[in-house]
């Protein structure tokens, strides 16, 4: 489980830095995809094969995980110190990865939405890879992605996922960060009225989290 989580982790933190090799490009002369069908591709199929609601049930299990810990802090009163009561360090440590995990996620797919949806391919210019299959291309990738934001959980499960390490010291510094980044992550959604949609989604599962059981 530790191997794939760091392959996860590895995966997930380089997805918005991928870019297209010249060499490969040029060793490859017989591909016909173009980098905007490509990485609009990519995408879309980021979407199809729900990773965000894979990761809303990652964060839902860690968050659980956490809970006994939490109760037993809540039980024990004023006595004993608040790093004796906390998870863990290396849970700690593991959950805020993956809190990080889905901000670079998200806006690696939030990025490609703004570079390639919409943009003509230039058929001149080859992929050595082939197109990945994709959900309705009919459809602007931003509006699929906010529509995959709300139905697959992820946000609630994000949510939660935060306010489970917020109590914790060695968190204490990286959870207002976090949500500061997926606040502005989700005001730069691309297409206006799918990024109010996204921040409004936000907004609501933070509200739910907040008022319910952790």
């Amino acid at each position: 489980m530790r191997a794939w989580g760091a392959l996860r982790n590895k995966l997930a933190m380089e997805l918005k830095h991928a870019t297209l090799d010249a060499d490969l490009l040029a060793a490859r002369p017989g591909a016909t995809t173009t980098p905007a069908h490509y990485f609009a591709g990519l995408a879309r199929a980021l979407l199809n094969t729900h990773t965000l609601r894979a990761y809303a049930t990652l964060y839902l299990d860690t968050a659980a995980q956490m809970l006994p810990a939490a109760a037993a802090q809540s039980g024990s009163g004023a006595s004993g110190s608040q790093a004796g009561r906390d998870p863990p360090r290396r849970a700690v440590t593991a959950a805020l990865e993956q809190l990080k995990e889905g901000c670079e996620v998200l806006s690696a797919i939030m990025g490609i939405a703004e570079a390639y949806d919409y943009k003509e391919p230039d058929a001149a210019q080859p992929l050595p890879l082939p197109l990945p299959f994709a959900v309705d291309r009919h459809q602007p990738l931003a509006k699929l992605l906010c529509h995959d934001v709300d139905e697959s959980g992820f946000l609630e499960g994000w949510c939660r996922l935060l306010l489970a390490v917020s109590s914790c010291e060695a968190a204490e510094d990286e959870v207002p960060r976090l949500l500061h980044t997926m606040a502005i992550q989700l005001g730069e959604q691309p297409r206006k009225d799918s990024g109010r949609t996204c921040t409004c989604c936000f907004m609501v599962a933070a509200i739910r989290v907040a008022s319910g059981p952790v």
